[in-house]
């Protein structure tokens, strides 16, 4: 007897390994759409971006952080990259404390991904304090000769304020108006306080009732005048740097004798507005009537000398 054997030959077809196996297509990797080095102004809890990647193969994809500074951002459930915390331009905490945060953005479909290396620094935004004690929900304006020069921003419950914008700060006041004494409770609706911005306003600018007497001033030597007639020993644009609330409550006595001053200064400043208030009725000017009296102590101080 003759024993006949046939095969079938060739690949099993359809995805099979020729075993009858089905064989899936090889694992498409994902593509991270590009982010690219950021900009974030200080003290902001805002966006950065939203991330987006592509998969050929319509994998769910996930985002992930790595890198140096990893852990003072996040990524949202709607893919959107922002800092865990307001990051302080004064107090950087990246890895080299240079205000460049490195981070690694990577997108994974669970078996392959894809990354990209950036760097988000930290801008300085022009902010400050407006203090007769703390004032809060005060409206701040930066303004010059023409006018406000950005919109209105309102002081949180200790007297800070900060605009994220990039202003050019030449000849420029901050304008308080209104708000509450946060040590007292006591409602300032008419209180105007100003401060001019220095030419180097990289730091803080604190808005005060000295800072609206020197603002008065016409000459930076009248407005050193003023200063060392007050028994303030700082330059004017010291002072206006210098948070005289926070540093009188750590116990610095040259900066608890400026607040003493300055209280002194808002009590003139107030029971002059309640005097003319109630003979000018509906003509009452508060921001006039502050810059009024503000002038009038500076002249004297000047003349005294």
């Amino acid at each position: 007897w003759a024993l006949l054997l046939t095969a079938c030959g060739g690949g099993g077809g359809n995805g099979s390994d020729g075993g009858g196996v089905v064989v899936p297509p090889p694992n498409s990797s994902p593509v991270l759409d590009a982010v690219g080095d950021q900009i974030l102004f200080e003290g902001t809890s805002q966006v950065i971006v939203t991330l987006s990647a592509s998969d050929a193969d319509g994998d769910s994809l996930t985002f992930s952080l790595a890198g140096a500074d990893a852990s003072f951002f996040d990524i949202t459930a709607s893919n959107e990259l922002l800092p865990s915390a307001a990051l302080d331009f004064e107090a950087p905490l990246d890895d080299d404390e240079n205000n460049v945060y490195e981070i690694v953005i990577a997108v994974s479909d669970g078996n392959a991904s894809d990354d990209e290396a950036l760097s988000i620094t930290i801008q300085d935004a022009l902010e400050g304090r407006v203090v007769d004690g703390p004032v809060s929900g005060a409206g701040v304006v930066v303004a010059g000769e023409s006018g406000s020069v950005v919109d209105a921003v309102e002081t949180d419950d200790e007297g800070f304020w900060l605009i994220p914008e990039e202003i050019d700060t030449q000849s420029l006041q901050v304008k308080s108006t209104g708000g509450v004494d946060s040590a007292t409770g006591k409602e300032l609706s008419d209180l105007v306080l100003i401060s001019d911005v220095p030419e180097d306003a990289s730091g803080s600018i604190n808005v005060n009732a000295i800072t609206t007497v020197l603002s008065t001033a016409e000459t930076a030597e009248q407005k050193t005048q003023i200063l060392q007639s007050l028994g303030i020993d700082a330059s004017p644009d010291e002072l206006i740097a210098s948070d005289i609330w926070e540093e009188a409550s750590a116990g610095s006595e040259d900066a608890q004798a400026a607040q003493r001053i300055n209280a002194q200064l808002n009590l003139i400043i107030l029971t002059t507005q309640t005097i003319v208030s109630s003979s000018a009725g509906d003509s009452f000017d508060a921001e006039v009537s502050v810059l009024a009296v503000a002038a009038a102590i500076a002249d004297s101080v000047i003349e005294s000398d």
